[in-house]
């Protein structure tokens, strides 16, 4: 599952620069997935769709902006039998990762990682293995779409 061992890393930075520049730099490594698309084999995860969200979850909503997209649905336990990825996830259950994407309010307002203000529109749930999980849509307020023009039309 790993790109890059950290140690192949390590030893690449001391290799190519300066002491200093690879202490730096290899303070900066955090672990993280690279996951590419299943073909025939097993899947840890699929992008968008309907996540499974237990009956009593309700939808993640941002407080003053809106309900948050579905992203992505991780499997816990396909990620841990799949390998070490060097980040602590639950070893079972289902990850389900939200964002509000400013398509209900014409991107008037963003979520940035350096913003805090912002974070409450992003959201990470953990779902039990144990809970029984239902597909479900998203509220009827987020189906909002847009129009697009190419740059030369006119309206």
């Amino acid at each position: 599952m790993a790109h890059a061992p950290a140690e192949a890393l390590h030893v690449l930075a001391h290799r190519l620069l300066s002491p200093d520049h690879a202490a730096r730099w290899i303070a900066l490594l955090r672990p993280g997935l690279r996951l590419a698309h299943a073909g025939g084999g097993a899947a840890v995860g699929r992008l968008g769709g309907l996540p499974d969200l237990p009956l009593d979850m309700p939808w993640p909503h941002w407080e003053g902006h809106g309900p948050l997209s579905h992203l992505m649905s991780l499997d816990c336990a396909a990620l841990t039998a799949a390998g070490d990825s060097g980040l602590t996830l639950p070893a079972s259950g289902t990850l389900l990762f939200f964002l509000f994407d400013g398509r209900l309010d014409d991107d008037d307002c963003m979520v940035y990682p350096s913003d805090p203000e912002t974070r409450p529109g992003s959201r990470v749930l953990h779902v039990p293995a144990d809970t029984p999980p239902v597909a479900t849509p998203p509220p009827p307020d987020s189906t909002r779409t847009r129009k697009w023009r190419s740059p030369g039309s006119r309206d």
